[in-house]
């Protein structure tokens, strides 16, 4: 038996070691995925972010005491999900401050030039955000993310950089704003970094350059639904162009070389599900090694837009598992390195830190709401309160949370529609399957460092 993390995580440190009863019975704990490599078995803990490596045979009931004191076992009567929330709490508790805002999610307009089905934006107005308020929202950016001083100076205090989310509707087909956007933080010497999330048709060659260079581009979201006649038929343009698909494909290999990472997302349903493992295969020869590339699976949920539903949720998991199989024999999995931190916001909504900026110049906390639950807007201090608060609310725990190995990295807000009715089971074996891979090359870099 070996430790593979060294380092103390600083939930394992808010644990603490357990007190070991000798006449208690002890089982393993339920926040343990395990993940095979060569040398035998990898046990990690999900609450702690302990992790270690058996031998094959070599179980932790081996070395019990050792085990108790390090929480892979558990007393029988143990709620292993009522510790997480606890830890959770305290480590919220304990949690610094926000003093300032920092992520910015800027909606540069309502409105896209495709018409994917499943849209969940669908129904919703169509606005653009004005040059004038791209402006108001640049100088309300410098002015709360704690880089300049009241007088307008820059500050000697040290702040992370501002970092900015483009999002929509189609972000390109309102870019305008984002050169006023970033022009002005430059202007300002205020240090920023952003994202987009964009279907890729405007992404050509002159704006991956311009988006690198001036926008400080560091990585695209674009989707990918199937293959060419699945994907130019799910998307319906309204643009005119021939191969709407081809343009896609070669606008992902403009932003390769001007050194974007690139997520590719695979939208699946029922209907594509087969056709997104030939559109992997398609993909592959074109965007193997030209940059930094990842495939990202995401199973299609029904809200505004109607999807095509699995029979069952093990169909939706078998196809989804498929599709995680291909991605990694192609060699576009996400290569992130093991996440240990006990993370206590779920996304943008319940930082504090984080703000959306919608087209109209008004503040919301869900790029998801750009319509509803409006806290504010940019050109006056107020907010309301009682709005950011009820963003934090989170769900109880839901029946298939009961003995899962990655509960204490997920938790359900009550506000928020993508998670209130549960977690499918092809969500969590996404979650799981993709733990998996961290640990082995948690495993591989351990070995490396070793030698």
């Amino acid at each position: 038996m070996k430790e593979i993390l060294a380092e103390t995580s600083p939930a394992k440190m808010l644990c603490g070691a357990q007190k070991i009863i000798q006449d208690k019975s002890y089982r393993r704990s339920s926040h343990i995925v395990s993940a095979q490599c060569e040398d035998g078995t990898l046990l990690f803990h999900t609450l702690t972010g302990a992790m270690y490596l058996f031998d094959n045979g070599e179980t932790p009931e081996d070395h019990r005491d050792y085990f108790i004191k390090n929480r892979f076992l558990v007393p029988e009567d143990f709620d292993d999900n009522a510790y997480a929330d606890g830890i959770r709490t305290a480590a919220r508790v304990l949690q610094p401050k926000h003093r300032h805002i920092t992520s910015f999610t800027i909606l540069t307009t309502t409105d896209c030039n495709a018409r994917c089905f499943y849209c969940y934006e669908m129904g919703r107005k169509r606005v653009n955000m004005s040059a004038q308020t791209a402006l108001d929202c640049a100088k309300y950016i410098a002015r709360v993310c704690g880089q300049l001083t009241d007088k307008g100076e820059k500050t000697t205090e040290t702040v992370s950089p501002v970092k900015l989310s483009w999002f929509g509707g189609e972000p390109l087909y309102n870019a305008e704003v984002i050169d006023i956007i970033t022009s002005y933080l430059a202007q300002k010497d205020i240090a920023f970094e952003s994202i987009i999330t964009t279907n890729g048709l405007y992404l050509d060659a002159d704006t991956a350059k311009k988006a690198r260079r001036d926008w400080h581009l560091k990585s695209a979201q674009i989707t990918i639904d199937g293959t060419k006649d699945v994907y130019n038929r799910t998307k319906a343009y309204i643009d005119k162009y021939d191969d709407p698909h081809e343009i896609v494909l070669t606008n992902i290999e403009n932003a390769l070389k001007e050194g974007i990472r690139i997520f590719v997302r695979l939208n699946m349903d029922s209907k594509n599900a087969d056709d997104l493992i030939r559109a992997v295969d398609n993909m592959t020869p074109r965007l193997k090694g030209k940059g930094d590339c990842r495939f990202l699976v995401a199973m299609l949920r029904e809200f505004k837009g109607k999807i095509n539903e699995f029979d069952t949720e093990e169909a939706a998991a078998e196809k989804c598992v498929a599709l995680l199989k291909k991605i990694e024999e192609a060699g576009f999995d996400r290569e992130l390195k093991l996440d240990r931190e006990l993370h206590v916001n779920r996304c943008m909504a319940d930082n504090d830190g984080a703000q959306v900026l919608l087209p109209e110049g008004l503040i919301g906390k869900c790029e998801h709401f750009s319509e509803t639950e409006i806290i504010g807007d940019i050109y006056s201090p107020e907010r309301d309160v009682k709005l950011i608060e009820s963003w934090k609310k989170t769900l109880p725990p839901f029946s298939e949370c009961e003995g899962c190995p990655v509960y204490p990295r997920c938790y359900n807000l009550a506000k928020c529609d993508w998670t209130k009715d549960a977690c499918p089971q092809s969500v969590k074996l996404i979650r799981i399957y993709n733990l998996q891979r961290q640990m082995q090359r948690a495993y591989n870099d351990y070995k490396s460092a070793s030698n």
